[in-house]
């Protein structure tokens, strides 16, 4: 992504957006890591740009982004917080620097448990501005997504397993579903890449078997809501592989017998169409029995809110439905 195209996508939900000010500080970080190079080959600039296209899913502010682009400055290069301080006034530097300190809670292979929450602890206390959190999360997500460019494997390893055990919780605690979901599913490809390629290909199977009959469960179930003028939205949600691996070695349950696979999101306006259409869904297809949840009315730890039930669908297959309002919906997903 170019420069160009991240100001264009943040003008659209911040239209009094400073672009100058944003180019500037992407001339800046620029400028300042000059020749340096990603493991990939690519330009050093490039990584803090895909952190800032990250964050644009999040709707962060402009100071967020500037943070972003410049987050590496400090350590990789010659430019230092009073020269980002001069340039970008007091809180970017305030928040750069957070994310500075935050790169210096490190990971040691084969931590003990206790030492792993008390990591967290540190990490979340180290941020006392939760952009700065943000910011260290679409870093780590993107260093995940090129982690393939990392020669030595023993190191992949450690940031898989460092990922996992801290910025995967805090994606989490955060409600980040999106992030966490991610992240997940590369440290899995790192730390157990046989049970991943395993998992994989089971999922895959599946969803080419099952491809026609979730199409049909759509348009049966748009065509009902829409008779009961219900305005709806209805997406697929396949359930990341690690979660998938995870169930099957905590439950002894075989692959087959994991019912949320793949869940059908349905958003609707308000609460009281959550509860309308889950009737609807009933009245559609047999429930299964005890497999409604109501995390509208009791919200999970994090704040995460749908009613889920699990029904007989078409042709008798078991089909997982997730029912949420707009607001529900961004607040999993990216915890806005």
């Amino acid at each position: 992504m170019r420069i160009g195209t991240v100001i264009k996508l943040a003008k659209e939900y911040m239209p009094d957006l400073d672009d100058e000010r944003l180019l500037e500080a992407y001339e800046f970080a620029r400028d300042a890591h000059g020749d340096q190079k990603r493991n990939d080959g690519s330009p050093y600039i490039m990584h803090p740009l895909s952190t800032c296209a990250i964050l644009l899913n999040y709707k962060v502010d402009e100071d967020t982004l500037i943070t972003a682009l410049l987050h590496d400055v400090p350590e990789d290069t010659n430019a230092t917080i009073k020269d980002i301080e001069k340039h970008f006034g007091k809180k970017v530097a305030y928040l750069v620097q957070g994310v500075t300190k935050l790169s210096k809670v490190y990971y040691k292979h084969n931590m003990a448990e206790r030492q792993i929450e008390s990591l967290k602890r540190l990490f979340i206390h180290s941020a006392e501005d939760l952009r700065i959190i943000l910011v260290k999360l679409a870093d780590r997500l993107h260093n995940m997504r090129t982690l393939e460019f990392v020669s030595i494997p023993g190191k992949r390893l450690r940031i898989s397993k460092e990922t996992l055990e801290i910025y995967v919780p805090i994606a989490n605690l955060l409600g980040i579903w999106e992030i966490k979901s991610e992240m997940e599913d590369l440290c899995f490809k790192y730390i157990y890449p046989t049970d991943y390629e395993k998992t994989r290909e089971l999922v895959e199977t599946s969803a080419l078997q099952n491809d026609n009959i979730l199409k049909s469960t759509v348009r049966k179930i748009q065509s009902v809501l829409k008779s009961k003028r219900i305005k709806a939205k209805i997406q697929a949600r396949r359930k990341s592989l690690y979660s998938i691996f995870k169930k099957m070695l905590h439950t002894g349950k075989t692959f087959h017998d994991i019912y949320d696979l793949i869940a059908l999101r349905i958003i609707v306006t308000n609460i009281d169409n959550c509860y309308r259409t889950l009737g609807i869904i009933h009245q559609t297809f047999r429930p299964k029995h005890k497999r409604i949840k109501d995390y509208i009315a009791v919200p999970k730890v994090n704040g995460y809110q749908s009613l889920h039930t699990t029904v007989f669908g078409i042709d008798g297959t078991i089909t997982e439905f997730q029912i949420r309002t707009e607001t529900m919906h961004l607040e999993s997903e990216y915890g806005i």
